[in-house]
């Protein structure tokens, strides 16, 4: 699980770029300031910023758009609706997993570069609760 401040990520990926090499890596982090609906288009997600830093990580951008008071909740009704995507069929399907062992209802939402749509609603602090 990668849970490092924004501001340092991209360096402490490249740092561990070779211990990360074959190895499910589970980006959780939002995007490095606000992100414009523009923006979303013209760069890359940080989740793809990551997977360039460490070539050889099974990079999965997932449990972005969930504050950590929810996913720490007991009893959820509805289920929440966890969002999770990457390029890696294997390493999805483990973190399929993971997200059902937190009683969360996983939603396969394709592929890495769908990582800066989460980023984009994970960026706007007014649509998430408090």
């Amino acid at each position: 699980m990668l849970t490092v401040p924004a501001h340092a990520l991209l360096d402490v990926v490249r740092d561990l770029a070779e211990l990360l090499q074959d190895k499910i890596l589970v980006d959780c982090s939002g995007a490095v300031g606000p992100v414009t609906w523009e923006a979303r288009n013209t760069r890359a997600s940080l989740a793809e910023q990551i997977a360039d830093c460490a070539p050889g990580a099974r990079v999965i951008k997932a449990l972005t758009t969930i504050p950590s008071s929810t996913i720490a909740l007991v009893e959820r009704y509805p289920p929440v609706k966890a969002l999770y995507c990457g390029d890696d069929d294997i390493a999805k399907s483990t973190v399929r997993c993971l997200i059902e062992e937190l009683e969360l209802e996983p939603i396969d939402a394709g592929a890495l570069s769908e990582a800066r749509l989460f980023e984009y609603y994970a960026s706007r602090s007014e649509w998430n609760a408090s």
